[in-house]
């Protein structure tokens, strides 16, 4: 099967996953990380890991909880410098004692390092999102622009190639943006043509790459999240919406809501009318664990803060076979 590559300056993406019906991105929030020879976050590939680097250097695992949206963990990405003596392989400049940028970049999936590339097959994907959303906090002493570049791809049994169904090629946020607290981003998905996507690729950099004076920039990101329409979206009587995906849910769902319904609630009433789950809303992104909820169906129901109910829904949960 011939591959249809997504570049980001130097970077191409290998992952491969079980597709799944509307996917959300998996640990969106980075709270899962692994250790095993680099600390990265489960799902995703820093570029650390994909160029066999031993020790985090441009992205790595943030705990400081002002520098995190939700949960316990965030994802910061790093422009700096390197040179070949101070601990990268061979192979990645050309003479010993050149001084190279690098941006933190991520890679959604498993990711490797080839001829000056990451290269990558995509993940398995079911659906037509319309928009990609997360949660951003810069500091860029140096002006500097945090990038993203996502590519949905089908795959043509008649010509034998992959259809290119969108690609977004996003700056995130202006050059001159600084913030002291976590902003939402959410944009759009344009849609070249008609279907439902099989393969998505993500690359998520944070900062250009070449100018070394542009080293000493950050970006902390925080609950990646793609939107889904119809069933996934909520209209409430406020004039506020909230996005609830994925339906049907597997492990976790994902809610998106205005700062307005901060404090409010959302419940899971399963059959026989019992309550089985109620959760706070938080400003702006709240996820919800429902690993512990049984298959079936259950309906659920966004509470004010005096209990008045304010919409309902009907949400499916199914288990891994």
């Amino acid at each position: 099967m011939k591959l249809n590559y997504l570049s980001y300056t130097f970077f191409f993406l290998l992952i491969s996953f079980s597709t799944q019906a509307q996917i959300q991105l998996q640990n969106g929030g980075f709270e899962s990380w692994t250790t095993s020879r680099i600390s990265s976050p489960e799902n995703w590939t820093p570029l650390e890991q994909s160029m066999g680097v031993t020790k985090s250097h441009w992205v790595s695992r943030e705990t400081t909880p002002g520098n995190i949206h939700s949960g316990l963990n965030a994802i910061r990405l790093y422009s700096d410098t390197i040179s070949m003596r101070s601990g990268l392989p061979s192979g990645y400049a050309d003479s010993p004692s050149q001084v190279l940028l690098w941006p933190g970049m991520l890679a959604y999936g498993r990711a490797r390092y080839v001829n000056h590339k990451m290269e990558s097959s995509g993940v398995p994907i079911y659906g037509r999102p319309t928009s990609f959303s997360m949660y951003v906090k810069v500091y860029h002493p140096i002006t500097d622009t945090a990038r993203l570049r996502l590519l949905l791809t089908r795959w043509n049994s008649y010509t034998k190639r992959q259809d290119t169904l969108a690609y977004e090629r996003k700056d995130i946020f202006p050059d001159s943006t600084d913030m002291s607290s976590f902003a939402y981003y959410i944009d759009s998905i344009n849609y070249l043509m008609d279907g439902q996507a099989d393969t998505m690729r993500l690359i998520i950099s944070g900062g250009k790459r070449g100018d070394i004076n542009l080293q000493g920039n950050t970006v902390w990101i925080d609950d990646l999240t793609l939107n889904y329409p119809n069933a996934a979206m909520v209209h409430t009587h406020i004039e506020d919406e909230v996005v609830l995906s994925p339906n049907p849910a597997t492990t976790k769902i994902y809610i998106q809501s205005s700062s307005d319904l901060a404090g409010y609630s959302v419940i899971f009433v399963d059959v026989t009318g019992l309550t089985i789950k109620d959760v706070t809303l938080s400003e702006g992104a709240t996820t919800i664990d429902v690993g512990d909820m049984h298959e079936g169906s259950y309906t659920y129901a966004i509470l004010d803060r005096d209990k008045n109910k304010l919409h309902d829904g009907n949400i499916n949960i199914m288990k891994d076979r």
